[in-house]
């Protein structure tokens, strides 16, 4: 819904009848009034006048939309000055990592504690997140804003042209 509205906005409407359980969602976007209908009926009724719609009202809380892995700190992690600085570093940059090394080095608990030091998004890159957790169909009513930083954790045995799919690695300039 969040994109619908987004563009709604731009073509300069000022008011939509969206989903019930969308209005959270649709209180976002600002400069547009969102009235919620429960059925196509009680739509329907409100456009011939029998009844009226309430436009949305609540404030959308500033909460994450999925689990951080807030028990997972950074600053448990013991030892590996090296990786832990590339993490560092990583997060600070806003850039790519790409882990190997043998089973057990401690990649995997690095990565896992990676979110901790990263930076909440503002309030423009969390619509941005939130339109494509909208589109994928991932946001609940209880939950329609996204400000925590997306982390992809791929399995290990997906191959290169699998990580390009899902935004892993830029493409190369030719």
């Amino acid at each position: 819904m969040l994109p619908l509205l987004l563009v709604a906005r731009e073509k300069d409407l000022t008011k939509a009848i969206i989903p019930l359980d969308n209005v959270n969602e649709g209180g976002l976007v600002r400069d547009i009034t969102v009235f919620g209908s429960d059925s196509l009926g009680e739509l329907a009724r409100a456009l011939n006048g029998e009844e009226s719609l309430t436009p949305y009202t609540g404030d959308v809380l500033w909460t994450s939309g999925f689990d951080r892995l807030d028990d997972l700190d950074f600053k448990d992690v013991r030892g590996q000055l090296g990786p832990k600085r590339a993490l560092e570093i990583a997060a600070a940059g806003g850039h790519n990592v790409l882990m190997l090394g043998s089973p057990g080095c401690g990649k995997t608990m690095l990565a896992r504690r990676l979110p901790s030091i990263l930076p909440d998004l503002t309030f423009d890159e969390a619509i941005e997140v939130t339109k494509i957790y909208s589109l994928a169909g991932q946001l609940t009513p209880q939950s329609p804003l996204i400000n925590k930083r997306p982390f992809r954790f791929p399995h290990h045995t997906s191959s290169l042209p699998a990580l390009w799919e899902v935004g892993a690695f830029q493409s190369p300039v030719r």
